[in-house]
């Protein structure tokens, strides 16, 4: 019984994660992030946040461990609440590569080419 229960476990972890233990980043935050915030981050989720585009991985990051941890707006911690931390990782690099030409990429607390905050 123990071993059925160890290999039904093992088969979600590689149902999140895949077989080569990589995270499909792109596809949670396509699955989970871009129907508020866009495809791309582009967008004023409900109209409400800031566009995220262009945001380094220190701010992203920072900014779903405080929504893990029950801080901030309520509706991104419900979003959160599912994800392991490794997967909120994966999510905050996808989107700091994320880049919207609308959004200027020197704005206040994000990254500038070479990957160093302003």
């Amino acid at each position: 019984m123990k071993r059925v229960v160890t290999v039904a476990a093992l088969a979600v972890v590689w149902t999140h994660v895949g077989f080569a233990g990589s995270i499909d980043a792109k596809a949670l935050y396509n699955n989970t992030c871009a129907s508020c915030h866009g495809q791309k981050a582009e967008k004023q989720a409900l109209g409400r946040s800031e566009v995220i585009a262009n945001n380094g991985y220190d701010d992203v990051i920072k900014d779903l461990k405080e929504f893990k941890s029950g801080h901030g707006d309520k509706i991104m911690q419900a979003q959160v609440a599912k994800f392991s931390l490794a997967e909120l990782d994966a999510i905050a690099h996808y989107v700091s590569t994320l880049k919207d030409p609308k959004t200027p990429a020197n704005a206040e607390g994000n990254e500038d080419e070479k990957g160093e905050h302003n």
